[in-house]
C-alpha cells in the first residue's frame, strides 16, 4: 500500500509510516492546540522532501498569516510558491453563492499532479455552508444533470442542510485524489469529535489535538481516533513543537 508521510518520525511510526494514499484525513481540536502548524508541516514535507505539490485552502487565514506561522519554524513556503510546488487559495467569505468546489478544482487541475492538499477550516466553512454553492448531480429521465444548488431544502433544517452540505463536500474533495487533511475544531464536550458533527465520519482517518492541563503544565496530546485501510497505534501521544520543527512520542507530562 502507498503511504503519504507527515515526516514527522513519531507520527509516521503510529499509522505505519503515513496516511494510505488518496484516503482523506480530519485532524481537529481546540484552539491553539497545533492543528494548522501540523498541516502546514504536512505541506511542507511533501514539497521538499518528496518534490510533491500540494495546495492549502484557507477559509478564514490569509496565505500571509499561513506563512508567517510557518517560517516560525523556518519552513519557506514563499519559496516553494514560486517554485511552483505549493499554492495557498483563499476562499472569501464574504460573496455569497461562491462556486468554492470549482475554485479548488480549478487550481488542482491547473497545477497538475496534486499529491497532497489542506483544507482549512471545516468548522469555518459549516459557519458560512449557506453562502456557498456545490455542483450536485442529478438524473432526470435517465440523464445526468449537475445543479449549483442541488441540496436538498425543505423539510431539512438549517442544522441538517449544513452536515449535508460539509459531508458532500468533503467528498468532492477526496474525489480529486489528493491525500488530504481537513483541519476541524472540537466541541468542548459533548458526544461529537468536530462541532459539525458530521466530517469524523466521511473523513478516512480522525486524529484529535488536545490541551492537557497537569497542575501549572499544560501538555499538547495527540491521538488517532481512526484509521481506515491500516492499523494504528491508539492512546495518547505528546506532541511537541520546537524551533527545529515538531515531534510526537510516547505520553508523558
Amino acid at each position: 500500500m502507498d503511504r503519504v508521510s507527515f515526516g514527522i518520525e513519531g507520527l509516521d511510526r503510529i499509522i505505519q509510516g503515513g496516511i494510505p494514499a488518496s484516503n482523506s484525513l480530519l485532524i481537529c481540536g481546540s484552539p491553539g492546540t497545533g492543528k494548522t502548524i501540523l498541516s502546514l508541516h504536512y505541506l511542507w514535507h511533501g514539497a521538499t522532501q518528496m518534490n510533491e505539490k500540494g495546495i492549502y485552502v484557507s477559509i478564514e487565514e490569509t496565505p500571509e498569516d499561513l506563512k508567517a506561522q510557518a517560517m516560525q519554524f523556518g519552513w519557506d513556503f514563499s519559496d516553494l510558491e514560486h517554485r511552483g510546488l505549493i499554492r495557498f487559495i483563499k476562499i472569501p467569505i464574504d460573496t455569497v453563492n461562491t462556486e468554492i468546489f470549482k475554485i479548488i478544482g480549478d487550481a488542482f487541475y491547473e497545477m497538475g499532479d496534486v499529491k497532497r492538499m489542506v483544507v482549512d477550516s471545516l468548522s469555518i466553512l459549516s459557519i458560512n455552508a449557506s453562502m456557498y454553492t456545490l455542483p450536485i448531480k442529478t438524473i432526470v429521465d435517465g440523464e445526468e444533470k449537475y445543479s449549483p444548488n442541488g441540496l436538498v431544502p425543505s423539510p431539512m433544517t438549517m442544522s441538517d442542510e449544513t452536515k449535508q452540505f460539509i459531508y458532500i463536500f468533503a467528498s468532492k474533495v477526496s474525489e480529486l485524489g489528493a491525500t488530504t487533511i481537513f483541519v476541524g475544531d472540537s466541541p468542548e464536550s459533548g458526544n461529537f469529535i468536530t462541532r459539525d458533527t458530521v466530517s469524523e465520519f466521511v473523513c478516512d482517518g480522525v486524529i484529535k489535538l488536545d490541551l492537557k492541563e497537569f497542575g501549572k503544565t499544560i501538555v499538547r496530546t495527540l491521538a488517532v481516533r481512526k484509521m481506515r485501510s491500516t492499523r494504528a497505534e491508539m492512546g495518547y501521544h505528546t506532541l511537541e513543537f520546537h524551533d527545529h520543527g515538531i515531534e510526537v512520542k510516547g505520553f508523558e507530562y
